[in-house]
This record gives structure tokens, C-alpha cells and sequence, in this order.
């Protein structure tokens, strides 16, 4: 005995393309019927008793067509709302199965995140040592000995004091005497404009404080999975 399968469900898609047929072909008999039932006082009047039978037959057969797609169209509108409603639930199937994929990943992050963060924190309380211990040598330091550069590269900027620059103004200077004069005459070829320092001095840069160095570990924080516990 054959086993009967179960029909495959048509998408919201294919079912709205089906109404809006279903509404053409209602709409283009309607408009038939409309047109031979303009045309049949004509054929009345003029007309032999088979082509107003013919004409009444066609009539009926234009309005039988649109009868029928309105039926359909109607019965087909509850497969449209079962449509979309299979693709909602398949849609927030899809969005649970990723979202279940991702907590399970969650799950296994959080036994490599306990193992990756005591490692981390580890380093990081080495790196403190290592910085503390030199900053105390440094502070007593033996004679003749350097002191000793921290771990890290250092960051900071030394202060720096205030720039100034010669104030220059720009003067016309006969070039044979060496004196400036009043202004500048084109036809005089010995009157040439030069720079000439007037004394002054200005202000370029303004005076820095530096900055000391400041450790990466300053910033950085190692929460454990516990509620308050920190690991650095």
C-alpha cells in the first residue's frame, strides 16, 4: 500500500500570487460581463432568438467566472494567514536555535575565561613586582650603580620650559649705507627690504609640567565569576 505524503506547504509568497490571479481573472470577467450586458438591448432588438440565447449564455458564463475566482479567493484566504504563520514560527525556531548555539558556546567560554583570567592575573602581579621592586631600588640606589629601568618602555615626558624667539620685523634698508629708511621708492635700485631683529623676544611655547609614567596595569581590572570578586 502506497504511503501517502503529505503536501508540501505553499509560502505566504506563493499564496498571495495565487489571490491577486484569483483577482484578475475576477475583475476581467466582471468587466466582460459588464460589456455583454451593454451590448444585449442591442442584440434584443436586432438579433435572432439563437444569438440572444448565445449572448445570454456568454453573459452567464462571464459572471460564473467571476463567481468562482471570488470563491476561491476566499476559501485560499485562510491558507495566507496558516502561510505566515508557519514562517513567523519558523523564523523565531531559527532565532531560538542560533541563540541556544551561542549559549551553549557561552557556557564553554566561561570555563576558559576562569582558567584564562587567574593566568592573566598571574602576569600582571609579576609585571607589579618587577615594577615595585625597581622603584625601590631606585630610591637607594648603591654608589656608582645606573638605576634600573622598569619592565615597561617608559611613557612619560620630562617638563619643559617656556620657548621664546627673536621678534623680527620687516624694515627697508639702504644697502650702501645700511640704514633703514622711511619707506620703499622702486626707483631708487639701492633701498632693499631686509629682516631686523628688534630686541624683543616672544613667547612660542609655553612651559610643560610633564608627565610621569603610568603603568598599563593602572587600567586594567580582572573581574573573577563570583559577585565582587576581583582576581587583579
Amino acid at each position: 500500500m502506497a504511503v501517502k505524503t503529505k503536501a508540501k506547504q505553499k509560502s505566504s509568497v506563493d499564496v498571495q500570487a495565487e489571490l491577486d490571479r484569483l483577482d484578475q481573472e475576477r475583475a476581467a470577467a466582471i468587466s466582460e460581463h459588464l460589456a455583454l450586458a451593454n451590448m444585449r438591448e442591442a442584440i434584443l432588438l436586432d438579433g435572432t432568438d439563437d444569438e440572444v440565447r448565445k449572448h445570454d449564455e456568454a453573459m452567464a458564463a462571464a459572471m460564473v467566472r467571476a463567481e468562482r475566482a471570488a470563491l476561491r479567493r476566499e476559501r485560499l484566504l485562510p491558507e495566507l494567514d496558516e502561510a505566515e504563520a508557519a514562517e513567523e514560527q519558523a523564523r523565531r525556531q531559527q532565532i531560538y536555535a542560533n541563540a541556544k548555539a551561542k549559549r551553549d558556546d557561552g557556557v564553554a567560554a566561561l570555563g576558559e575565561y576562569t582558567a584564562a583570567a587567574e593566568k592573566l592575573a598571574k602576569i600582571a602581579r609579576r609585571i607589579a613586582a618587577a615594577n615595585f621592586a625597581v622603584n625601590e631600588a631606585n630610591r637607594e640606589l648603591p654608589d656608582g650603580v645606573e638605576p634600573l629601568d622598569t619592565p615597561e618602555p617608559y611613557n612619560g615626558t620630562p617638563a619643559t620650559g617656556a620657548e621664546y624667539s627673536d621678534e623680527q620685523i620687516r624694515v627697508f634698508v639702504n644697502k650702501r649705507t645700511g640704514e633703514v629708511v622711511n619707506g620703499f621708492n622702486p626707483k631708487d635700485p639701492d633701498i632693499v627690504e631686509q629682516w631686523k631683529k628688534t630686541g624683543r623676544r616672544t613667547l612660542i611655547n609655553l612651559p610643560s609640567q610633564g608627565r610621569p609614567h603610568r603603568s598599563f596595569l593602572h587600567s586594567l581590572h580582572i573581574p573573577g565569576r563570583e559577585p565582587g570578586e576581583v582576581l587583579f
